[in-house]
């Protein structure tokens, strides 16, 4: 199954839920054609889900999602406070290792168990994750 982004036809701007959020449908053929007159939207595919982002695009993601806390910490190399709870309940040789990872990376793999902790630290779906990345590496 394919996944949109709703854009408004007219503007080209994405059409958000009711938080802001962006609106996506899903279909799994070839998506029908919007009666333009009825409906002022159209389809588009998703961009795809970046690999990788630099460190930086990572750091000021975080910004722009308001964990400003975390976002410091990676600049200065140290575990962000939201994944502290997490990295916190691990084995120590974890530890050091996410502790190693953050202060040797120059990217941040989408594939990463970094990534993951991220995800549970911040109750993100793969798809906010996905988003997340998608939005950083605008950055």
């Amino acid at each position: 199954m394919d996944r949109y982004q709703l854009f408004h036809r007219d503007t080209g701007e994405p059409i958000l839920d009711e938080d802001g959020a962006p609106r996506f449908m899903w279909s799994d053929g070839e998506p029908e054609q919007p009666q333009a007159k009825t409906k002022p939207w159209e389809w588009r595919l998703s961009p795809p889900v970046p690999t990788s982002i630099a460190v930086r695009q990572l750091a000021l993601g975080l910004l722009q999602a308001g964990h400003a806390a975390d976002a410091m910490a990676l600049g200065n190399r140290t575990i962000p406070p939201g994944l502290q709870p997490i990295v916190g309940q691990m084995p120590v040789e974890q530890q050091a290792a996410v502790l190693l990872t953050i202060q040797t990376m120059t990217e941040a793999d989408r594939a990463s168990p970094l990534i993951d902790v991220a995800r549970a630290a911040y109750d993100w779906t793969d798809d906010e994750a996905d988003d997340f990345f998608r939005a950083a590496a605008q950055l």
